[in-house]
């Protein structure tokens, strides 16, 4: 269409001599994984290929959870239901509130906020592996209100996954750290992502 500017593919030159030495291509999103992805397509098509391998082109937490998957189909981690962002905020609103209704402490105006804090601290907690369940870091937590307020709603939080069987992201990345060493190992690359 007139005026309409062309999206400029991706370069995959410098991708090249990765790609053909067999390396899974890891992206911090979804829309650089298909970019990348389609530019291979269209560089195969180009060549004149009828069919092609797919290229091994992966969002990173996409391909982690395959290999927690991995994981758990080889008997190294536990078997569990990953909890979509909405279901895991609707169950710490249910530990929010139930530990409200319960203390008679305190009363949150939003609790559906609090949730997404504790949710979103839970899950950086679990990547940077801070086990604020150790009795150190619990009394660090227990000396400001709020972090103390945390530990209790993620006391309930927890006993909610345990009984149902149930994990968010950071709870499968943080176990995949267990049986990495018995996972196949693949040579990986890592494009555009921050420090």
């Amino acid at each position: 269409m007139p005026g309409q500017t062309t999206r400029q593919r991706y370069d995959l030159k410098p991708l090249m001599p990765s790609i053909e030495s067999g390396f899974t291509l890891l992206t911090p999103t979804v829309r650089l994984a298909r970019r990348i992805k389609s530019a291979w397509d269209a560089w195969q098509a180009q060549q004149g290929a009828a069919v092609w391998e797919p290229l091994s082109v992966h969002p990173l937490e996409t391909w982690l959870l395959a290999r927690w998957r991995d994981s758990v189909r080889l008997g190294f981690a536990p078997d569990r239901v990953i909890l979509q962002e909405q279901q895991a905020l609707t169950l710490w609103q249910r530990a929010i509130e139930e530990e409200q209704t319960a203390s008679g402490q305190y009363t949150l105006l939003q609790s559906g906020a609090a949730a997404a804090l504790a949710h979103q601290a839970r899950e950086r907690l679990l990547r940077w592996q801070v086990d604020y369940t150790s009795a150190p870091q619990r009394q660090a937590f227990e000396l400001e209100t709020d972090c103390a307020s945390f530990l209790t709603w993620s006391g309930r939080f927890e006993r909610y996954l345990d009984d149902k069987g149930l994990a968010t992201t950071g709870d499968c990345v943080t176990r995949l750290l267990h049986s990495a060493d018995a996972l196949e190992k693949l040579p990986l690359l890592l494009l555009e992502f921050d420090d």
